[in-house]
């Protein structure tokens, strides 16, 4: 009976060595667990942290970057309108000096051949040709029966008109310079 009892209490003491140990494991491990899971949140919020300040600083470049861009923009805008703005003038100087001259001989076509310029001169009424002759210079001539526009060419047959009687009356000479064919 003694060496059950020993056995018993060997055992029994084991068993209390054992349940002894499994206890300051346990502790330990958890203690080990709620270092690594400090450890672990530390390194987490750190890196947040810095993702967090990385992403502001990237923000802010990209903020200055986005008003530099916009300002060189507006700048080269600005030059752009004021060039095209300089043309567009130039052009309407250009457009009113070439058709100034023509304008003022439509001018003179409707107001009719008696009609004073702009400078004050008056302009002399122009050929006159009959039905069936031959016209003496080349332009645009007025039926001074009904009022009806053709193009005569020096050297043709002129053309009846509507009524008889009427005659055909230059408006625009087309060949101004060429005064030869002129009475």
């Amino acid at each position: 009976m003694q060496l059950t009892e020993q056995i018993t209490f060997g055992v029994k003491q084991n068993q209390d060595d054992m349940t002894k140990v499994l206890r300051e494991s346990a502790v330990a491990l958890q203690s080990s667990i709620a270092d690594i899971r400090n450890l672990l949140l530390e390194t987490t919020q750190s890196a947040n942290t810095q993702l967090n300040d990385h992403m502001r600083a990237l923000s802010d470049k990209t903020s200055e970057q986005i008003v530099k861009l916009d300002v060189a923009l507006e700048n080269e805008l600005s030059k752009s309108i004021s060039s095209l703005g300089r043309q567009l003038t130039a052009l309407s100087k250009q457009f009113v000096e070439d058709y100034s001259p023509l304008t003022e001989r439509l001018r003179a076509v409707v107001q009719g051949p008696l009609s004073a310029t702009q400078t004050g001169e008056v302009v002399m009424p122009k050929e006159v040709v009959k039905p069936g002759a031959k016209v003496p210079d080349s332009g645009i001539y007025r039926d001074s029966s009904s009022g009806e526009r053709a193009t005569l060419v020096r050297g043709k047959t002129a053309p009846p008109t509507d009524k008889p009687g009427g005659k055909w009356r230059e408006v625009v000479d087309t060949n101004p310079t060429d005064r030869s064919s002129r009475r």
